[in-house]
């Protein structure tokens, strides 16, 4: 398997900027005592003059090692003064090497060419650069430090997101499973009642649906979203169940378009919305429970609508105070996941009985990487 070359590119390309940039303050250097030069009418030594800023040169070392030296040994504000004296030892120590090793660079030179190249004496030398160089060294210590503050609170700040991400998906996997209980709880109720009046074939299909709806949903456990089609596929298996129980008590009505079944939907969204109507709006009556499904695109949004034809909710019902774990456990879902941008209204439907109206930001649903066969095919068309 070919190594990821982007690490090495991105070392070539530092390397690049901080010789590049010495190179350029050498270049500098030249330029300026040319020109100071030309102003004042003398002759531009041409060959000493480079030779004399090749300590810039050797700052591009320099700065390798002093990045070296600030890592291992940081500025730390708790001890702030063992550090300032730590680095003014270090300071002294990187100076004067950098100027021994300059000054031996020339000092070979004019051995080698004693006619052409000038050095002066080596206590002039090193006291005209040490002030010059210490302030280059405490520069690039300022430098580095402020590089590493800042990603020092680049990874916080990502590891503080990271947290609250994962905060977040563990709350909306704890509303989830507050579902299952209440749901299983229902349906074993349903289940015990089949058999108790001797109905044990609607009892035993009642049990077959539920095993194939929990081992859907189990496996999408970790997913907090999914597709509306995915949804109203596990729906449907949850009604057959309820048919068994309610038989021509319960008519269902859907009315979803097939280009909105790509949207995304908080996971377990539908059931328990459909679960609390039929407990509420279905199960009181003796004849003619009626319950429709409706979904549409308004603008920007994707709109879901829980219709039955029971008795309403009571006068003063507050979603606040009075939502119980289906209701309650959705707003809660809706806020985590979409925040103020989506909405959940329970109200009086027109013709009477109760609605629950949901309304969240319309968005094609992206499947996870690791969805599996089984979980494309009930995607739907």
């Amino acid at each position: 398997m070919a190594r990821d070359p982007s690490p090495r590119r991105k070392s070539w390309l530092a390397f690049a900027g901080v010789a590049g940039a010495w190179l350029l303050f050498a270049l500098s250097d030249i330029a300026i005592d040319w020109a100071a030069s030309v102003a004042k009418g003398k002759h531009f030594d041409v060959v000493n003059i480079p030779i004399w800023s090749i300590g810039w040169v050797l700052w591009i070392g320099g700065s390798y090692g002093t990045r070296w030296l600030v890592s291992r040994f940081p500025i730390e504000r708790h001890a702030l003064l063992r550090s300032l004296v730590v680095h003014l030892v270090l300071c002294f120590a990187v100076v004067m090497t950098i100027i021994s090793i300059e000054y031996g660079i020339i000092f070979w030179l004019e051995r080698t060419w004693p006619e052409t190249v000038l050095i002066y004496p080596a206590w002039v030398y090193y006291t005209t650069k040490f002030h010059l160089y210490v302030l280059v060294y405490w520069l690039l210590v300022g430098v580095c430090g402020g590089y590493d503050y800042y990603r020092r609170l680049q990874r916080s700040e990502l590891t503080a997101t990271r947290l609250e991400a994962e905060l977040a998906q563990a709350e909306l996997q704890a509303l989830r499973m507050q579902l299952h209980p209440h749901f299983l709880f229902n349906t074993h109720h349903s289940i015990v009642s089949l058999m108790l009046n001797k109905d044990n074939a609607a009892a035993i299909k009642m049990l077959t649906r539920l095993s194939d709806l929990l081992r859907i949903t189990l496996k999408r456990v970790d997913q907090a979203t999914s597709s509306l089609g995915e949804e109203l596929q596990v729906l449907e298996l949850y009604l057959g169940i309820q048919r068994e129980r309610y038989r021509d008590r319960l008519a269902v009505e859907s009315q979803v378009d097939a280009g909105l079944l790509g949207a995304e939907v908080p996971s377990l969204l539908l059931q328990p919305l459909v679960e609390n109507a039929i407990e509420h709006g279905i199960d009181p009556q003796t004849t003619g429970g009626r319950l429709v499904i409706l979904a549409k695109r308004e603008g920007d949004e994707l709109v879901v609508t829980i219709r039955d034809n029971g008795p309403g909710f009571p006068e003063g019902f507050s979603l606040e105070a009075d939502a119980g774990v289906g209701l309650g456990n959705t707003r809660a879902r809706l806020q985590r996941l979409y925040g103020d941008r989506a909405r959940l209204s329970p109200r009086r439907a027109p013709d009477g009985g109760a609605e629950v109206e949901v309304a969240l930001p319309f968005r094609g649903y992206v499947p996870p990487p690791a969805t599996t066969r089984a979980d494309r095919h009930l995607s739907g068309p």
